[in-house]
């Protein structure tokens, strides 16, 4: 139960006259007898009065505010219908369609021109060899050109990107007159084949009517009559039972391969008397005394000097101070 409020003034113009109070400080209408408490009666009609006051303020304030928001946000538009997305999704969908099918083209297409490619260079005879295209560069007149191209011959018909081409340059290489080589793949069927031919610097008698050609690195580059030998290589005359054969042989090389040629001319036999002792007969019939076989240039050079002089011994074993006599 509220509180009671205090008593209302009365509105202007009202003809309410105020009710004197009395000693038990009720209210008593004058004129009336009948002795009831009028104090009652006006707390009870203060109390309707605030309850009809504060449903009214209520709904008043419950317009306004609803008027304040309608002016507020302005009158409600309707709703818009909705559109179906049916027709979005199927576009999506077709569109991931479409850029799949394309990648998957492209990947086909790849692997195909893959495939393709591989078929071309190792199994189709497109890009097999062909012997008629092999080129031979560095022969010389001891390396048979024909043999080089028969060794890439033995390969025909193998694609040139698996062809073994360490195996054709071993083989080459392994030939008496070739001291190194190469091969190169020639697209599309041919090779190219580069030899460094090795070179004869003395000759061994083999009999009476033969020679061997020796290398610098002592292999027996080929076996020829004695008036086909070359012209200007001393004959190799090492006692091969004597001890100590083998390196007096090398010694005997090494030294011929690096006489330049002017000076190898001149010599008409090499041979050593053991190992580290060289000796050479000149064309006059003149001995040298070489040495081991170090500081070979600059033995030549003071050797080629004491030419010009003229002697039957040249010394230059120890080429500082060499002895002619």
């Amino acid at each position: 139960m509220r509180t009671p409020s205090a008593p209302r003034r009365p509105a202007a113009g009202s003809t309410r006259v105020p009710q004197p109070v009395t000693a038990r400080g009720t209210v008593g209408a004058p004129g009336r007898g009948d002795g009831r408490d009028r104090g009652q009666d006006l707390v009870i009609a203060d109390e309707l009065d605030d309850e009809d006051l504060d449903d009214d303020l209520d709904t008043s304030s419950d317009g306004d505010l609803d008027a304040r928001d309608g002016d507020r946000h302005g009158p409600t538009a309707p709703s818009a219908p909705v559109r179906s997305l049916e027709p979005a999704y199927a576009a999506r969908d077709a569109a991931r369609r479409r850029v799949l099918l394309v990648r998957t083209g492209i990947a086909a297409g790849a692997a195909a021109l893959l495939a393709l490619t591989g078929w071309l260079t190792l199994l189709s005879p497109v890009l097999a060899l062909d012997p008629a295209e092999v080129n031979v560069v560095g022969g010389s007149a001891y390396v048979d050109t024909a043999a080089v191209v028969e060794v890439a011959a033995a390969q025909e018909g193998t694609p040139l990107l698996r062809l073994d081409t360490a195996t054709v340059r071993d083989q080459v290489a392994a030939m008496p007159g070739v001291l190194e080589a190469s091969v190169d793949r020639d697209l599309p069927r041919g090779l190219t084949i580069t030899v460094v031919p090795r070179e004869p610097v003395a000759l061994v008698a083999q009999d009476a009517a033969t020679v061997q050609l020796v290398g610098s690195d002592g292999v027996v580059i080929a076996t020829t009559p004695v008036e086909q030998a070359p012209v200007g290589l001393p004959t190799l005359a090492v006692d091969m039972a004597m001890t100590g054969a083998g390196t007096a042989v090398n010694d005997v090389l090494a030294v011929l391969a690096d006489l330049p040629p002017e000076l190898l001319g001149q010599m008409a036999s090499a041979g050593a008397t053991g190992p580290g002792n060289v000796r050479f007969e000149l064309v006059d019939g003149a001995q040298v005394v070489w040495g081991s076989a170090s500081d070979n240039a600059l033995k030549a050079a003071v050797l080629t000097t004491l030419l010009q002089v003229g002697a039957s011994t040249y010394d230059v074993s120890t080429p500082e101070t060499p002895i002619t006599s």
